[in-house]
């Protein structure tokens, strides 16, 4: 790509609104990169480089740089607006998380470094608060339905889904992936097209499908894909609101703050956190409870709210 010929004003100004160096910001860029799993050895020289217009970015060091500042200036800052041209590392589904999924497999099957080099957000962590779920639920449902769906469809999906999760807890290192995303997209995506003899039956398969996806995010998570990780935690949260907006909707919540936790990144986990608990408080049992409480201390004491933090302790003591 030709070195542009004028210096970036844009990106100079968000980085005076940052209100940080070049040095604090090159040192953001390669911690970023290191929870995506990439070593970058990006210095404030690079930095002063892509301000001044003389080079741009390469790979996803152009990620890398807009999620540092937004993480600085507290809100959503893309490539585009910053003078870069913007890179599009997610399958669209239109708002349809059946079609995102769907999406989301075929890219990890046909293009495997799609999702792999997926940047992980801390904006994404806030997704389940700003979904609307009753909208998303009136799309699915006025879609023609295709072929009849049975008990049985749904529990090959159950089968597959534990096979592999048992093979990742032996094996590690997202074995069986690509059979996994392959299956998702092919498979038990497209039977949520489908007609359903009860709504019990239906709100069971989008709940199998919605455990495949965070299956699918957890084995990135092994591999340390972190953003292609919080995609299909995402895209599993959509699902299983249509499956149980409760207990399941609550656990898939608690997945994506706790994956944001271990990154150290707590922005948004504690709202999160207690729209779980908002949610599953009186749907799910007394170990399920407590693991919600223990991740919202987890979501205080990296906030440094240390007293909530205690307090989130005993009641996951209460719950068990």
């Amino acid at each position: 790509m030709p070195a542009p010929t004028s210096a970036n004003s844009s990106l100079r100004d968000t980085i005076n609104a940052a209100g940080c160096t070049y040095e604090a910001l090159a040192k953001d860029v390669r911690r970023i990169a290191a929870e995506n799993g990439e070593l970058l050895q990006t210095n404030k020289s690079a930095v002063s480089h892509w301000a001044s217009g003389t080079r741009v970015p390469s790979g996803q060091a152009g990620q890398y740089l807009a999620e540092a500042l937004s993480r600085r200036l507290d809100r959503v800052v893309t490539q585009r607006e910053i003078g870069f041209q913007q890179t599009d590392t997610e399958p669209s589904g239109d708002g349809d998380p059946v079609t995102a999924v769907t999406n989301l497999g075929r890219a990890d099957v046909e293009r495997s470094r799609f999702l792999a080099i997926a940047a992980f957000t801390t904006a994404g962590v806030a997704m389940p608060l700003l979904h609307d779920h009753e909208a998303t639920s009136r799309m699915l449902r006025a879609r023609t339905p295709g072929s009849r769906v049975g008990g049985e469809d749904i529990d090959v999906v159950r089968q597959i889904t534990a096979a592999f999760s048992a093979a990742d807890e032996r094996l590690g290192g997202g074995h069986g992936l690509t059979t996994v995303t392959a299956y998702l997209a092919d498979t038990a995506a497209p039977m949520l097209r489908g007609r359903f003899p009860s709504e019990a039956l239906r709100q069971a398969a989008f709940g199998a499908v919605a455990e495949l996806a965070y299956l699918a995010g957890w084995k990135h998570h092994d591999l340390g894909h972190e953003g292609a990780a919080q995609r299909y935690y995402q895209v599993g949260y959509q699902l299983a609101c249509e499956a149980d907006p409760h207990g399941h909707a609550a656990w898939m919540m608690r997945a994506l703050a706790h994956q944001s936790l271990s990154l150290k990144q707590p922005h948004h986990c504690v709202d999160l956190v207690e729209g779980a608990l908002a949610r599953g408080l009186g749907h799910v049992d007394g170990q399920t409870e407590a693991l919600l409480h223990i991740t919202h201390a987890r979501a205080y004491a990296a906030t440094g709210e240390n007293p909530s933090a205690a307090r989130a302790l005993l009641a996951a003591e209460d719950a068990l």
